[in-house]
């Protein structure tokens, strides 16, 4: 019996390194390359975030066009400027839209004038009386099924809302007009410009009571948390795969990620839109598209018609005008159910969008692929299973050291008294905690090549690779069944190091062609996300009163997308070596940094300080109380203001001002006789706001309230405490802390009009009630002269309070 020869597959060993300067040269070359590489990823990602070129007056009817689109801005924000519900400036904007929706041919307009009541969603045991002013449009289709464009176009009180939402109304203005210059559609399209959505959502509310509600299948809701960049597709909800195919497939710039639905559904982000109400109360599916950047003019001054980039509403009209069309001509099943929806860019290029069952399935096939490679990779190469699982335990190490060093820097910087200069100089911050995050990552792989008794050329790189795949492959499918979206990035970043290691494998002269396979394409998506996390959540924490640092935190995600980068890519600096080097170099560049964001200041005329200033007026005295809305105190912004001293007060500082001219108080009670039978009393009261008050609260303690007319049962009660002075948004407010903590219920009005209703009360005894009376933007003379006063690196949102007690 013949034997049977045994088959080789190549050497069990790379070749040897080269030795002296050419040795040294081949080193310098690939940190030449790769520092290139690292460069070009962000280069072209950066690049391509930028929003197109806006097009002209002139370009055909049925296109999208952001100089005609443009006016309709600068009338609402310009013009008219601050459009709270309920006020004179509100009022304008829906005529002006009503009017305008109304000249274009083809198109139905309604205004809905709508009140109702609705448990606050921000404001616990409160009960939100609101009146809102929307303006509904709608073109006609062939079914009565219909696609929702909704975009709110009132504005906070201390913000003209050039961006949130002035542009979106825009973009959402000249969408209904190049429809209506088309064919007539297959399913009939409304437009919600709806009114109070600052004020708690309502006007999104009051459309789900509006007949054409009732026809919607899906809706495209359009926000904004700042006035610049590209429009993100940032939440679909849980069960839309579907229509998160159809925004893929329809648009010609797609951009969005799971990973900000991840971010906004977590609560991380202290806002709120539209897309709630529509989604929860009218059980409607559909899609939540905003601008996101420059989020420091995010309601506040800024926020004006200037700051608005070019190219922004270009590139959310364009896309909501294919998406829509998309919609109208196509079947729309509606409430259906479905799976969750895993979606992503590439560039703005192509998105990715499936269901979560491809991404089980796709995960599972991932970490297959990673086993099989790194099998095949110790059957072909030098590589061993505990060379493998040694680059594992390395890969773990490093990237524990990688977040370690830029989360300590930033625990140093708040430690050494110089937080916060992340805000105003982001870009400062991500290079000196990148920097630290890679010396940090380094230094143990260094400390591995110095020691490890197999670093010949292509040895320790080899295994840094499979220890890369086995670290990515175990933490995907964890994270795909756990519902997170974002585990699409170690998907990637699995598939392409198990390609690039079985190309090692079957060519090992190819390693590079390995390593380019395994890390730029992950890479791109990783810088996405680095880049969209600033972005999106530098602004964001300056919004945060938080008592500790953000300095950490800031680091954290810096550090973690660092470690993300640097995972795949380190295999190819260890075929360069001198990687202690290398990490003394980063470290010495991170504590420059360091240095450096000790000097800066925290923040600019650009990126300002926000305060929230409160003229609080009560039956005893009149205070001016100034709270700071992010983690560093207010003293620095009132140090050396002229007039009364300030002194601390439990959130903020404090200070005596004059009593304003305020009209009579807005509400009055009176009593309608008791049900001798169980001891009830009725209290009719009476809210008229007729001084220009924002909002009317009543605050009653609910211990012997047994009812009201006002809705069909009582909220769950809350605590009714010392009034602190923190914000509390329209209709409340903080201050000097005034009699016991007791439970109790509110009514708030909103959106002026006259409410009536009565209260049931337990036992003849009086009850003490409170008033409060909110006027936002606040003016007054106290108000007027501190805001003169302001540096110009801080910005106040002023509200008026007036609190008076009410005997029931």
């Amino acid at each position: 019996m013949a034997s049977t020869p045994v088959l080789t597959a190549g050497p069990r060993r790379a070749p040897a390194a080269p030795a002296g300067s050419e040795s040294r040269t081949r080193s310098g070359l690939v940190w030449l390359v790769a520092a290139g590489l690292i460069a070009a990823v962000f280069g072209v990602v950066e690049w391509t975030d930028r929003p197109p070129a806006p097009a002209p007056a002139d370009v055909p009817a049925t296109e999208f066009s952001e100089a005609r689109a443009r006016p309709v801005m600068e009338h609402l924000a310009g013009t008219i400027g601050r459009r709270v519900v309920g006020t004179p400036g509100g009022e304008a904007a829906a005529a002006y839209l009503a009017s305008t929706l109304a000249a274009i041919p083809g198109v139905e307009v309604q205004v809905q004038e709508h009140s109702g009541t609705v448990p606050s969603l921000m404001r616990p045991a409160t009960l939100d009386l609101y009146r809102t002013r929307n303006v509904l449009a709608r073109i006609p289709g062939d079914s009565a099924s219909a696609v929702l464009v909704s975009a709110h176009y009132d504005s906070p009180p201390e913000s003209p809302g050039a961006g949130d939402n002035a542009a979106s109304v825009a973009a959402a203005v000249e969408v209904l007009r190049a429809l209506a210059a088309g064919p007539r559609p297959q399913h009939t399209v409304v437009f919600n410009f709806n009114d109070g959505e600052e004020a708690g959502l309502m006007g999104s509310s009051a459309f789900l009571e509006h007949p054409w509600a009732r026809d919607v299948r899906a809706f495209v809701n359009l926000e904004s948390a700042g006035p610049r960049g590209k429009a993100v597709l940032f939440q679909t909800g849980p069960r839309n795969a579907w229509l998160t195919e159809e925004y893929a497939r329809s648009v010609p710039r797609p951009y969005g990620t799971v990973l900000g639905q991840d971010i906004f559904q977590s609560g991380l982000i202290p806002s709120d839109t539209d897309f709630r109400v529509y989604r929860d109360q009218g059980g409607l599916r559909g899609l939540d598209v905003a601008f996101y950047q420059d989020g420091w003019a995010y309601h506040t001054a800024l926020d004006q018609v200037g700051r608005v980039q070019p190219g922004s509403i270009q590139h959310m009209g364009d896309n909501t005008l294919a998406l829509v069309r998309e919609l109208a001509t196509g079947p729309l099943p509606g409430d259906v159910g479905g799976m969750r929806s895993v979606y992503y860019d590439f560039l703005g290029v192509e998105m990715f969008a499936y269901s979560g069952v491809t991404a089980m399935l796709l995960s599972l096939v991932a970490f297959a692929l990673a086993l099989g490679s790194v099998v095949v990779a110790t059957r072909r190469t030098p590589l061993t299973w505990g060379r493998a699982l040694t680059g594992m335990g390395v890969m773990m190490l490093s990237g524990i050291f990688g977040i370690l060093f830029p989360v300590g820097a930033g625990l140093l910087l708040r430690a050494l008294g110089y937080p916060h200069g992340w805000y105003a100089s982001p870009m400062l911050a991500w290079a000196t905690f990148g920097a630290l995050s890679l010396a940090g990552f380094l230094i143990v792989h260094g400390v591995w090549q110095r020691y490890d008794p197999h670093s010949e050329a292509g040895d320790t790189a080899l295994a840094a690779l499979a220890g890369a795949v086995l670290v990515w492959a175990p933490m995907l499918v964890p994270l795909t069944l756990a519902g997170f979206g974002v585990a699409y990035v170690p998907l990637w970043w699995t598939v392409a190091g198990a390609l690039g290691l079985l190309i090692w494998s079957f060519a090992p002269r190819l390693w590079w062609a390995a390593l380019l396979v395994a890390w730029v394409l992950p890479a791109v998506l990783t810088a996405q996300v680095q880049i969209l996390l600033l972005k999106l959540f530098v602004p964001v924490a300056g919004r945060f009163p938080s008592p500790f640092g953000f300095d950490p935190v800031i680091g954290l995600l810096v550090g973690l997308t660092t470690v993300w980068l640097a995972a795949s890519g380190v295999a190819a600096l260890h075929r360069a070596g001198r990687l202690r080097l290398a990490s003394g170099v980063l470290a010495a560049v991170g504590l420059v940094g360091m240095v450096a964001l000790t000097q800066v200041d925290p923040y600019s005329a650009e990126r300002p300080k926000r305060l929230d200033v409160q003229h609080q007026v009560t039956d005893l005295d009149a205070l001016l109380a100034v709270a700071s809305l992010d983690q560093l105190p207010a003293e620095a912004a009132v140090a050396g203001m002229e007039g009364p001293a300030f002194t601390s007060g439990n959130l903020g500082v404090i200070r005596e001002a004059e009593r304003p001219d305020l009209p009579p108080l807005a509400v009055t009670a009176t009593q309608e006789g008791m049900n001798l039978a169980d001891g009830v009393r009725t209290v009719r009261l009476r809210i008229a706001p007729g001084g220009g008050q924002y909002a009317v609260g009543v605050r009653i303690p609910s211990e012997r309230v047994v009812g009201w007319s006002f809705s069909d049962s009582l909220p769950s009660v809350m605590t009714m405490g010392p009034m602190r002075m923190r914000r509390q948004g329209p209709g409340g407010a903080g201050g000097p802390a005034r009699g016991p903590r007791t439970p109790a219920y509110t009514l708030r009005s909103l959106g002026g009009g006259t409410w009536e209703g009565t209260v049931r009360i337990r036992g003849a005894e009086p009850l003490e009630a409170e008033v409060m009376e909110t006027y936002s933007p606040g003016r007054s003379p106290s108000l007027d002269h501190f805001v003169g006063q302001l540096p110009e690196w801080a910005t106040a949102s002023t509200t008026l309070v007036r609190r008076t007690g009410l005997t029931l």
